[in-house]
């Protein structure tokens, strides 16, 4: 146990605004080793590390925001201001804060994994949920660490293509190296499909894992690795649990942050997690391309609560999903999962049943009574359509990098993304090396694993 106990206080110390609630109480070291279902739940439940500091640097990555010259060369590190303009080099010798708190959430689950299985537990609801949830996370991060460190998944090319350290244990000892792309997509899925079948249908508190999060993430990862036939099926069975979208007709405008929290009634959240915060995400530094804002029309309720347009001073944005200045979502929610179903229906042919998901939530983000359900003459015209109500959707979020990478592997949806820093042009264009991301060098000399060709 000693290895458990080593671990125990990495994390606490990555954690280091609230200790776990367990350790709160617990008098040396000696104790520190979790040795209940009491103790396997505190550490499962400790936001600050397991529902906060996701993976961001997609979102600096990503297009549709502007920065003023002053702002990004007064940004906080050398990561902001490397990753807006797709330097080669982005850590600069500095560690990355998106590897390192993803893997400390992995640690933890790892922790609470190996516990239970050294715990004499008979079967049941309580132990499901702990493993169930440990195994979501722990898929979870290793996720969105691939949609930053490794190359866009292919089914051609995933064997070949180079993957993540699959860290499945809690020796410290170990240093596992990078796996293919195949295998640590494999582990993910293999997570979460048994999580799925641990979980319940939902959760006590949105921060907690449930069933029908769980369908939510494989419904994402299978989206991303190009199978429409299991994110189809996956999309609509977890909207066959909670179908529930948000009215923003409900929404106050007047409201600075308009979009309420989740505990405040944002019910089409099924799992709450936030990105890790850089400080050119505040509201008073971003501003958006104005082909975005005019993207929405007058109707569009979407245009008035998430934007603000200041005349000359540009776009502000505003429409935090979390209710918070500066922190974007990075959960599961039904709106992602409506336009999951209708882009798989759309690919497969199924124009009626895409157009009617599509149509579902785009009344509830316009005015009411002023939506006239879109038309389309083919499938092929629908998913031009529902592409673009991603990119409206889920702007300034780990989604719209994600889509990015996986819509640039087809001609017809590629794009090149272009900046102006100083008067320098950058760009970054479909396919470029630039779109995985180096491995921060402290890992590289402590792991001895294998960098990335940037």
């Amino acid at each position: 146990m000693k290895k458990i106990i080593f671990l125990v206080y990495i994390l606490s110390a990555l954690s280091c605004s609230k200790q776990d609630e367990w350790l709160d109480v617990k008098s040396n070291k000696s104790d520190a080793v979790p040795s209940s279902i009491k103790d396997l739940e505190a550490l499962l439940n400790n936001d600050l590390v397991m529902n906060s500091n996701y993976p961001s640097l997609g979102i600096i990555n990503a297009d549709h925001y502007l920065l003023s010259s002053a702002i990004w060369q007064a940004a906080g590190t050398n990561t902001e201001r490397n990753a807006h303009i797709w330097n080669k080099d982005i850590f600069e010798g500095q560690t990355s804060y998106d590897w390192n708190y993803a893997y400390a959430r992995i640690v933890q689950a790892n922790i609470v994994l190996e516990v239970l299985n050294t715990m004499a537990l008979a079967p049941g609801a309580k132990t499901d949920i702990i493993r169930g949830s440990a195994l979501f996370f722990r898929a979870n991060a290793y996720y969105n660490l691939a949609q930053l460190f490794c190359a866009p998944y292919k089914a051609s090319t995933a064997t070949s293509e180079i993957g993540l350290p699959l860290k499945l244990g809690t020796d410290v000892n170990e240093r596992p190296q990078r796996k293919n792309l195949a295998v640590t997509y494999e582990q993910i899925l293999t997570d979460l499909l048994l999580a799925r079948d641990l979980l319940p249908l939902v959760p006590e508190v949105k921060t907690r894992p449930s069933k029908s999060a769980a369908l939510g993430l494989l419904a994402r990862v299978y989206l991303q690795m190009d199978n429409y036939t299991a994110a189809l099926q996956f999309s609509n069975e977890a909207l066959n649990i909670h179908k529930e979208l948000l009215d923003l007709n409900t929404l106050n405008p007047q409201a600075t942050f308009p979009f309420p929290t989740f505990q405040a009634g944002n019910t089409e959240v099924l799992f709450h997690a936030t990105s890790l915060s850089y400080g050119i995400f505040l509201t008073s530094r971003i501003l958006v391309e104005p082909s975005l804002y005019q993207s929405y029309t007058a109707n569009d309720l979407r245009r008035s609560l998430c934007y603000k347009d200041n005349g000359t001073n540009g776009i502000a944005y505003r429409g935090y999903y979390t209710g918070i200045n500066g922190t974007f979502f990075a959960g599961v929610s039904n709106n992602e999962l409506y336009l999951v179903r209708a882009e798989c229906q759309a690919r497969k042919g199924m124009k009626d049943p895409a157009l009617a998901d599509l149509n579902s939530l785009l009344v509830k983000r316009w005015k009411s009574g002023t939506f006239t359900p879109l038309k389309a003459a083919s499938a092929d015209e629908v998913l031009l359509l529902i592409l673009k109500e991603r990119e409206k959707e889920f702007p300034f979020s780990n989604l719209r990098w994600e889509d990015l990478r996986r819509l640039n592997k087809d001609p017809l949806f590629a794009k090149t993304l272009t900046r102006t820093v100083n008067g320098q042009s950058y760009s970054l264009s479909p396919g470029d090396k630039r779109y995985v991301m180096p491995i921060a060098d402290d890992e590289i000399r402590l792991g001895g694993i294998e960098q990335n060709p940037r």
